[in-house]
């Protein structure tokens, strides 16, 4: 509906990266030799489902898992040998997409009936993370990662049908980084962070640009703004934000550019990766390396798994009904 392509490896808590910094990095680092993302999405509008969520222990490969909104149920969906992350439900709810690495090649987009099989969309030397459903469910957007022949790599926004085919660029990142692309639940829009260049070095920033393509716009300015999710409605862009001085905190935005306020704050903990439910009353995030939810204005937390010490739970995605 947004981690690090911490899809496959736990992010790195207690490194003693500042707080601005520790989610590019752990990006950065598992991209590196995995290159598998989380997903950024939109929240279909529709009854809450089944929170899915990546979970790692250790140094061992993230696996996707299925967890109800009280915390019972938990159940793993994934068992893949080099990890799967990033997970995306479809509007209808029966569906979750994914990245993961296949046997040969760098990472690609699978797919995964809800109570079924797995089947991989994406294929060849250009890699694909970072999936998200379009509202009609009939098409992804994505992005590819292109060795061109100088060695340098390129990054495209690309959307595509639903089976992976009539893949078209709508917008090239070049070599700076571009990550979690959402959909807007109207289909108009796709909300996406770019790695811009400034006086504060490399800053992750959120755009808007059109699904059919064209002039990228600026949503958030200063500091670190990373994970988009749109709301239900549509109306807000909940986002994680980070700056040297606090731990990433949730915060919430109109795509106008205006209403810019915090959800969650505090100097003890870092929240990151948020996820609207589909009902609009509550957002998932992930907290101190479990998932908690709680109100769009920041009441009414609660902690929804739990586990042993070295178990991380990170990058929420909450089903449709």
């Amino acid at each position: 509906m947004r981690g690090s392509q911490p899809g496959l490896v736990s992010p790195d808590a207690g490194s003693g990266i500042p707080a601005v910094m520790g989610a590019r990095v752990a990006i950065t680092a598992v991209a590196a030799t995995l290159a598998l993302a989380p997903a950024a999405q939109a929240a279909f509008p529709g009854r809450d489902g089944l929170i899915a969520f990546t979970r790692a222990a250790g140094s061992e490969h993230g696996q996707l898992y299925l967890v109800r909104p009280d915390g019972s149920g938990l159940r793993r969906i994934t068992h893949r040998r080099h990890g799967a992350g990033g997970a995306s439900w479809s509007p209808d709810g029966r569906r979750i997409l994914f990245s993961s690495t296949p046997r040969h090649g760098g990472v690609q987009v699978f797919v995964k009936r809800l109570g079924g099989g797995v089947r991989q969309i994406t294929r060849g030397r250009d890699t694909y993370a970072y999936p998200a459903w379009s509202p009609s469910g009939k098409r992804i957007v994505a992005v590819r990662g292109h060795e061109a022949r100088d060695g340098l790599q390129y990054e495209y926004l690309v959307t595509m049908r639903a089976d992976g085919s009539r893949k078209r660029v709508i917008y090239s990142g070049g070599r700076l980084s571009t990550s979690y692309p959402a959909w807007s639940p109207d289909g108009k829009s796709i909300a996406f962070v770019h790695t811009d260049i400034g006086g504060t070095g490399a800053d992750p920033t959120i755009y808007v640009v059109p699904a059919a393509g064209g002039a990228a716009r600026q949503v958030t300015d200063l500091g670190s703004q990373d994970q988009p999710d749109w709301s239900p409605d549509g109306r807000l862009i909940a986002y994680a934000y980070g700056s040297i001085l606090a731990p990433e905190e949730i915060r919430v935005i109109r795509p106008d550019r205006t209403g810019d306020a915090p959800v969650t704050g505090g100097p003890s903990a870092a929240d990151e990766t948020p996820a609207w439910a589909p009902s609009g009353r509550r957002l998932a995030i992930s907290r101190r390396g479990r998932i908690w939810t709680l109100a769009p204005d920041g009441s009414g937390m609660r902690q929804i798994t739990r586990g042993r010490m070295g178990v991380s739970d990170w990058d929420p995605s909450w089903q449709p009904r």
